[in-house]
């Protein structure tokens, strides 16, 4: 299987987060894969974050990119992980586990 599509699965919600996505934004950018990253496609505005429809679209729309990935990347910071990006691993490790070869890779 030839790997092109890469979910980034990660928190950013504070400095050291950010940086972190960043780097392997950058990395796997440069690398040539092709890559969706939720903070690259987050709606900000301050009316709507938090409001259901909100949720409701943000959910959608990693759901659909978790499929359309080959490999499901995530980043973990240690005994803390945010709950979205704990259920995109969640929800990658179930796919792998109904449709190979979906991989998840974690680290």
């Amino acid at each position: 299987m030839s790997v092109k599509k890469l979910y980034l699965a990660s928190p950013f919600f504070n400095d050291y987060e950010l940086a972190c996505v960043k780097r392997a934004e950058a990395i796997l950018f440069s690398r040539g894969f092709e890559v969706f990253s939720p903070r690259l496609h987050e709606v900000r505005d301050k009316e709507v974050v938090g409001m259901a429809e909100w949720s409701r679209e943000t959910f959608l729309s990693d759901r659909a990119y978790i499929d359309w990935a080959d490999v499901v990347v995530m980043l973990y910071h240690g005994a803390y992980s945010d709950s979205g990006t704990a259920w995109e691993a969640g929800y990658a490790g179930e796919l792998r586990f109904q449709r190979a070869p979906k991989q998840a890779l974690l680290g």
